[in-house]
Order: structure tokens, then sequence, then C-alpha cells
């Protein structure tokens, strides 16, 4: 039992069985001081150490054995089993994020047991084509995970696990990332437009000018409803912005149209003859 009677290990783990020869004929073999869910059992001369720690700690055991004779000829044994209790990590709460996000922080607030590496599998509901992430070095809080090129709206459960160097590998802890943007775009419209009559009574050719948009994620898309020509008067062109989950906003713009073109006058000469009455 050189090799195995003192070993390291994580808490409901196997412990390797720790196997003893014990010669002559004796009466009783004991052993105290083992971990909880870890046995031992005689027989045929050879002791046997076996079982899955469930408490974690540092367990001195001794082992008794006795011959029963006068004077009795008592036989000890000692070992250790050295049981680390599992890493945990504690998780922050995540924040809302945009469904053309390319990765998410996971913040955390703190851990136990040391752990060095993480891994994260999708849960579920699950969010297609996410690639899991295996044994990553545990950096400083949060932590950065890549998302796949398309992520639909919706909240998603990912599983995280923790492992520390000596190999101990903490519990499940599932999480959620919520991708959803309710809040509509902005515009500011162009500035109001004073323009002379180009054909006939109206104006054609008419130059807006662009709006001013923004949203938290993105614009998909920036319309207005601007006639092809501007009758004399004012004509109200609104301008309308859609953001990539479908919100959307409106601004006016002022298109007035004036007629500047004086008339044209067409005089004709006229002759009038008078008679002896005058």
């Amino acid at each position: 039992a050189a090799s195995t009677e003192n070993q390291p290990l994580c808490i409901n783990t196997p412990i390797t069985d720790i196997t003893y020869g014990i010669s002559g004929s004796p009466v009783s073999t004991t052993v105290t001081g083992l971990p909880t869910g870890v046995t031992y059992n005689y027989a045929s001369g050879t002791l046997t150490i076996s079982g899955s720690p469930s408490v974690s700690g540092l367990f001195s055991y001794t082992i008794t054995s006795s011959d029963g004779t006068c004077p009795d000829v008592v036989l000890t044994n000692q070992g250790t089993i050295n049981v680390q209790p599992l890493p945990t990590i504690t998780l922050g709460a995540t924040t809302v994020y945009c469904p053309s996000s390319t990765s998410f922080n996971l913040p955390y607030t703190s851990t136990t047991g040391s752990p060095t590496t993480y891994s994260i599998i999708a849960g579920s509901p699950a969010l297609t084509g996410f690639t899991p992430i295996v044994n990553a070095p545990i950096t400083s809080t949060p932590l950065n995970i890549a998302l796949p090129a398309v992520v639909p709206s919706g909240t998603y459960q990912f599983i995280i696990t923790v492992k520390n160097a000596n190999g101990c590998l903490s519990t499940n802890k599932a999480f959620t990332v919520t991708f959803q943007d309710t809040t509509p775009p902005t515009i500011t419209c162009p500035a109001p437009i004073l323009v002379s009559t180009t054909t006939g009574c109206t104006a054609t050719g008419v130059t807006l000018g662009t709006p001013t948009t923004n949203d938290n994620c993105s614009v998909a898309s920036v319309t207005n409803n601007a006639p092809s020509s501007y009758p004399v008067g004012a004509t109200t062109v609104t301008w309308a912005v859609t953001d990539g989950s479908g919100n959307t906003a409106t601004c006016t713009q002022t298109v007035t149209v004036v007629d500047q073109t004086p008339p044209t006058a067409i005089c004709k000469n006229i002759s009038v003859s008078l008679n002896a009455s005058g």
C-alpha cells in the first residue's frame, strides 16, 4: 500500500483502493479515522480500504490488528486521505443583450477551491450554433463569451463548470442570457425646405437631405413618403427608421413650394375709327 496509503482526491470521487497484507491469524482488524463514505474489509489476509468520501478534509486513519495471544501482539499502520472540496463559482447578474451581439459578458463575484479553468455548454432552451467552451483559463471578471453569427431574440440557458489544478470539477451551474431589443430607434429630420416651382405650378427634383438616426442595437432601414413632385404650398414628408428588431420611430419634414414666376402679359394693338358723330 506504499503508493496508495497517502492520496489526495476530490470529494465524492472513488479513492484508489488501499490494500494491506496482514500475516498471521489476527482475530480482529479495525480501521479508524476514515472519512464518511469510505469503508474497509478484511478477508483472507488482505485488508482493503475503498469507497467515495462524501466529506472534505485531511483524514489520518489507523489500522489496528490483534492476534489475541497472551501477551497480545498488536500491529498498527497509518495513512492519510486528503479529500478536497469541489471548486465553486458564484455568478453575477447578466444584462440584456442585442440580438446582433457577437459576445456577452458573464460576471462572477467569487470562487472557492482555486479553480483555474471553466467550461460552458448550451442548456435548454439552447442557443443554436453556440460553440462549447472547454477548459478555458479563468480570467478576471467578467468572462467574455463568444456567440454564433446569428442570435435570434429570446432567452437561452447555459451551463458552466469550473475545475482546479487538482482536477476537481464543480457541479453544474445554470444561468440564462436574454437577447432582446424593445428600445425604439431615434430619428431627427432634416430642416424644413423652401423651394420655388420648377415645372408649371410644381417643384421637382427637391433634395430633402439626410435624417440623423441612432439605435442601441442596429438600424435596418430609413424611408420616407416624399412625392416625386410638390404642389405650391406646404407638403409634409414623413421619415421612418426601423431597427433590426422591427422597432420604429418617425419624424416629419415640411417642404414649402412658392411660385415666384411672374405672369406674362400679352398686349394687342387696337385701331378705332370714329364716324361723323364721334
